[in-house]
């Protein structure tokens, strides 16, 4: 395990989807971080799933009584030493003509602090620098980002309304998000 330097939201990124375990420093925030390129599994997306489906975007959640009932509080306390996990599905591209930008796809974070998921933050982005450039501020600031993916826009939008019985399922590329929303099927799939 090594220590860089991390000056953007592109060095976080470039981690993405590997099997890394990395001490960090941001050298302007005089902040540890430590980043896991992780991919996620169906138990992780299983302990986010209601968040993912029901939470409220840009803002501190807590679940509250009901099935989809959550309120929106006040941020959660700091971490000393703050954590990154991300996923393959953040990974940049590089390369004439790819881009890691779609009007398809949206990135999700779940952003927690010092109580875990108890109080969490659901941040969505459609462009990757954007996500890498979030990740760091969270980082800055002390918090954790603790699942990472993307899922199709329409699938996102309308996450809110579908009925009961929705499953959440991962995948392992771009391609697989697709074809499940092609074929009608009542599932929301995560590239995670």
């Amino acid at each position: 395990m090594g220590q860089t330097n991390i000056r953007s939201g592109r060095g976080i990124l470039e981690k993405a989807g590997r099997p890394i375990e990395d001490t960090a420093i941001i050298p302007e925030f005089q902040k540890y971080v430590l980043i896991t390129g992780h991919n996620f599994s169906i138990n992780d997306i299983q302990k986010y799933w209601h968040l993912l489906r029901f939470g409220h975007s840009d803002v501190w959640n807590k679940k509250g009584p009901g099935l989809s009932d959550y309120q929106k509080v006040e941020a959660d306390q700091a971490s000393q030493i703050p954590m990154v996990h991300v996923s393959r599905a953040l990974k940049p591209k590089y390369g004439v003509g790819d881009s890691s930008n779609s009007d398809e796809v949206v990135y999700i974070t779940v952003v927690e602090g010092r109580n875990g998921h108890i109080r969490s933050k659901l941040v969505e982005q459609t462009d990757l620098a954007r996500v890498g450039s979030d990740i760091l501020y969270e980082c800055a600031n002390g918090y954790s980002v603790v699942f990472s993916g993307a899922m199709l826009r329409a699938d996102w939008k309308e996450r809110l309304t579908w009925p009961r019985g929705v499953s959440f399922e991962r995948v392992e590329n771009k391609k697989d998000l697709v074809e499940a929303r092609e074929a009608g099927q009542r599932v929301i799939k995560i590239w995670c």
